[in-house]
């Protein structure tokens, strides 16, 4: 099975629900780093210090999109936010 995104989802299950001020955040991250991006924001999510969840693109989206980089999403509840 060839997967297109990884998930983390936040350990909190109090996070607030989504408004109207709920957004994502895009990181567009070259593939030799993505490896070490994606542990700082998986294990930020996990423990509570980030959005609701997160994912980043796999190595099988990457080349059926022909590009050198990687996409990782950060869901938060304003979209405004991010902590890096």
């Amino acid at each position: 099975m060839k997967y297109l995104m990884i998930y983390a989802v936040r350990n909190d299950v109090n996070y607030p629900k989504d408004t109207l001020f709920s957004g994502k955040n895009l990181l567009f991250v070259d593939y030799s780093d993505v490896d070490a991006k994606w542990n700082i924001i998986r294990t930020a999510t996990i423990d509570g210090l980030l959005g609701n969840s997160s994912k980043v693109s796999t190595k099988y989206q990457r080349k059926q999109m022909n590009t050198r980089s990687h996409v990782i999403c950060v869901y938060n509840k304003l979209y405004q936010f991010i902590t890096v």
